[in-house]
């Protein structure tokens, strides 16, 4: 396993490279989500054909540059970002990591942002697991077999929530709980509520 510091990660992610790296929530493989090539290679690595991986910003300047956002979802981000929110917004450019429809799935990740600062590009988040084998809380949980497709591994520096994201999008008549997580439906729809 090669360890990895964060500036060792942030210059692999600008290089064509794909890392394990932590969240608040679970440990994540992913690389810079505008190049096409590492894009189909976590693709790979995940078995996944559909393109749109949750995607993580540094901030709200990033996700602004990146997705529109309207009252309701600006309202989400400003609670509960950066945290183990996920919010589908609609793109503002059709880039690799978009969803078929054109949304992207954007989350300020607190323990990630620095990382993706660092790198100074949006980063693709997914679950690091194989297809059928559960999502890593620990370095310890990691499965050799993934960590030898990958170019590393930057440790946690503290525990994990273990939880995945809660993911959100917004509809005319209130917010859509897509995978309920970290953050519960009833703390999303409070929010919404709240000044309405």
């Amino acid at each position: 396993m090669r360890l990895l510091t964060r500036e060792q990660a942030a210059r692999l992610i600008t290089d064509h490279g794909v890392i394990i790296y932590p969240t608040s929530t679970l440990y994540g493989i992913g690389c810079n989500a505008t190049d096409k090539i590492a894009v189909k290679r976590v693709a790979g690595i995940k078995n996944n054909r559909d393109t749109g991986f949750i995607c993580l910003v540094s901030d709200m300047k990033m996700a602004m540059d990146l997705a529109f956002f309207n009252d309701m979802e600006l309202k989400l981000a400003k609670r509960f970002w950066p945290g183990p929110l996920t919010l589908v917004l609609r793109a503002k450019q059709g880039i690799e990591y978009t969803g078929t429809d054109n949304s992207i799935a954007l989350r300020c990740d607190p323990v990630a942002m620095a990382l993706v600062k660092d790198a100074g590009v949006p980063l693709v988040s997914t679950s690091a697991n194989l297809p059928e084998k559960p999502p890593a809380r620990n370095i310890d949980e990691l499965d050799p077999a993934l960590i030898a497709l990958t170019d590393g591994v930057l440790p946690a520096a503290s525990g994990l929530i273990g939880n995945p994201s809660t993911i959100v999008r917004c509809a005319e008549n209130g917010p859509e709980i897509l995978r309920e997580g970290a953050i519960s439906a009833r703390e999303v729809t409070d929010t919404w509520r709240r000044d309405q």
